[in-house]
């Protein structure tokens, strides 16, 4: 049996976020979650730009910033490339933090944090998260624990998406979907509790997806409930599908610590979340301020696009789930917006959930026509001037609250895979439409958030503040603060009596510690040099189906 005090272990509840747990704290509904907070620290976590599942997980798991690890978006462009290829684990160039754990013989246990797949060989256990193309591939380290999780768990699901193509037409989608996410939720606590039963970890990390999942689809009523707003009896059950998911969880964790005990203990999130007002079409922004040109649409293609529109609304759901099987994967939109697009008159774009731009930069893109150098920098600079100018209709607001450009962010190895411009809208309230359905000059600015999923829009988005309860040996009582995703790796690894990686971009955490405990404590380097290679990447199949998963989560 290892010395509990020297064991950690982090709890990430994937869209956690203070304005649901303060409310349910208010209640007495999480009285293990609000224990740790008074008995430890509670803060702000702030998370990453683009606040983006698969930037945030992975600069908080690596201690490196955007511009080294070069993870911006769920997906990048292919080289030479307008097509898309999605990010997985083998894209990560810096050292994760269960890999410098292993290196110093610590057993660890990683289970479901994204960007994972295919997961490497670590001093214990991994299971990959949502980048996994599914239960059939090689997603679990030692391969044994595959066959094991398996047959004890026959109902496990990677992750849940939408699934806006047949869910919808369910007569009772919301309530539908919504159950479908909660089994998933206490499959995930369970599988968590049967991984922490197999050893002594001295570090355990587990990630609950299902969290930021019921938020996409019900923000909107959860929210109405804590702000006190007129609901109907069928709004309340859906607000407190969202509450007694994170009441399952505080149940969970005050029985993880009665049962296998550890001596610190993080709860956080990636980030946090907040109401969905519209989606932006920026790339039919772009064509409008005369920065991108789209081909004349055909007669053919404008009739295409029309009998594919009627199927969708009116062909029956029987028929609709044989053409779902027949046709595994919808073409992700971007890649058919991108034939639309006349390249050689298009200066720069937009990709990805939040807007992000890149130009179309010569050398780089395939059809670029903008030279490095001046050229480049006036581009940037002439699209975020119009940016800022774009308001929208109903309250006169600008839409644009800040365009960076990217060093303005982020330094490293990495700088020049990332967007030229990153965007953030106003209040987060915003996403980006330049995807998710057939777009062109016709279909405007504006529209209802991802309108394409029929009743299963998504009524909520991710917001930069994500939380942190941190409880334990040595941690101070009762604090209250702020802190960055890259803060993470450095903390637990000192309060772990490790030496941090010398090129890390976070700090320790050294307000929320004992200051008797660190003054005695001194700081250690480690000069560690990861070796990296790229490495495998997904097979045409596999690459499939993660685009799919991609699609019904919103993100193509």
């Amino acid at each position: 049996m290892k010395k509990e005090s020297d064991r950690f272990m982090i709890i990430g509840i994937d869209g956690g976020t203070f304005k649901v747990m303060d409310y349910l704290v208010s209640q007495g509904r999480l009285p293990n979650l609000s224990k740790l907070m008074a008995e430890g620290v509670k803060a702000e976590l702030v998370s990453s730009i683009p606040p983006l599942s698969h930037n945030a997980w992975v600069s908080l798991y690596t201690g490196k910033n955007t511009g080294k690890h070069g993870v911006c978006d769920a997906v990048r462009r292919k080289k030479d490339s307008y097509s898309l290829q999605p990010i997985n684990a083998n894209l990560v160039s810096q050292e994760p933090l269960w890999s410098v754990l292993s290196r110093h013989r610590k057993r660890v246990c990683i289970y479901n944090v994204p960007i994972t797949y295919p997961p490497r060989p670590v001093n214990g256990i991994m299971i990959s998260g949502m980048d996994t193309p599914g239960t059939g591939s090689s997603f679990v380290y030692p391969e044994p624990v595959k066959e094991e999780i398996l047959r004890k768990f026959p109902q496990y699901l990677i992750d849940l998406t939408l699934d806006a193509f047949v869910s919808a037409h369910h007569p009772q989608p919301i309530k539908y979907q919504a159950e479908r996410i909660y089994e998933c939720l206490e499959t995930q606590i369970k599988v968590i509790d049967y991984l922490l039963s197999m050893e002594d970890w001295d570090f355990f990390f587990g990630v609950i997806t299902a969290t930021d999942r019921l938020q996409h689809l019900l923000w909107r009523y959860a929210e109405n409930k804590f702000e006190a707003r007129g609901m109907t009896e069928e709004e309340e059950g859906f607000a407190e599908k969202v509450f007694g998911a994170y009441a399952l969880i505080d149940e969970a964790i005050g029985q993880f610590l009665q049962r296998y005990g550890f001596g610190r203990i993080m709860v956080l999130s990636d980030h946090g979340f907040g109401p969905l007002m519209k989606d932006v079409h920026v790339n039919n922004l772009l064509a409008e301020y005369g920065f991108l040109s789209y081909y004349p649409q055909s007669l053919l293609g404008k009739a295409k696009g029309y009998v594919q529109r009627m199927a969708r609304q009116n062909l029956p759901l029987t028929l609709k789930k044989r053409i779902k099987r027949a046709f595994a994967m919808r073409e992700p939109l971007f890649e058919k917006l991108s034939r639309q697009i006349d390249w050689k008159r298009t200066k720069i774009y937009s990709l990805g959930y939040y807007g992000n731009l890149f130009v179309n930069l010569k050398g780089r893109e395939p059809l670029g026509i903008v030279e490095r150098g001046s050229e480049y920098e006036s581009v940037r600079e002439e699209v975020i001037s119009k940016l800022y100018e774009l308001i929208d209709p109903e309250d006169g607001k600008p839409v644009v609250a800040r365009a960076y450009r990217k060093e303005e962010l982020y330094w490293g190895e990495a700088l020049d895979a990332l967007p030229d411009v990153l965007l953030v809208m106003r209040n987060y309230a915003y996403m980006a439409m330049n995807q998710l359905q057939d777009i062109g000059p016709s279909k405007g600015i504006f529209g209802k958030p991802v309108g394409a999923m029929g009743e299963l829009a998504h009524t909520g988005n991710h917001r930069p503040d994500g939380i942190l309860i941190l409880h334990g040996e040595n941690v101070a009582k009762g604090k209250e603060g702020k802190a960055s995703l890259l803060d993470i790796a450095p903390t637990v690894l000192y309060v772990s009596g490790l030496p941090i990686l010398k090129d890390y971009d976070g700090k320790i955490l050294f307000d929320f510690l004992e200051p008797s405990w660190t003054k005695e404590k001194k700081v250690d380097y480690d000069h560690y040099e990861f070796s990296w290679n790229e490495g495998a990447y997904y097979s045409e199949s596999e690459a499939k189906a993660v685009k799919d998963k991609l699609q019904g989560l919103g993100y193509l």
